[in-house]
């Protein structure tokens, strides 16, 4: 959110520096480099009416890591929809 501090570092998120652990449908979330780029460790101050996005698939996702902060304004809509795969029950 805008005025926090956001760190990424060893594939970790802290904010404000406390550690997050966000999670998706295969569990907690680490947040590597994906596989042929090359970004630095993550270390900024969310700038006034800006915001941060991370993906879901950190290890595909190319969110804010690499394209930065998108101001308020730039944000049209809620989401309304969410794509949750189902994951077949193993016996």
């Amino acid at each position: 959110l805008p005025g926090e501090h956001l760190q990424i570092k060893n594939g970790q998120l802290y904010i404000n520096d406390a550690q997050v652990t966000l999670t998706n449908s295969s569990g907690p979330m680490t947040h590597p480099v994906p596989p042929g780029l090359a970004i630095p460790e993550t270390d900024l101050k969310i700038p006034a009416g800006h915001y941060f996005f991370i993906g879901d698939n950190p290890t595909n996702s190319h969110d804010s890591r690499f394209f930065g902060t998108i101001p308020a304004q730039n944000i049209r809509a809620r989401p309304w929809f969410r794509y949750r795969r189902h994951q077949p029950t193993r016996h």
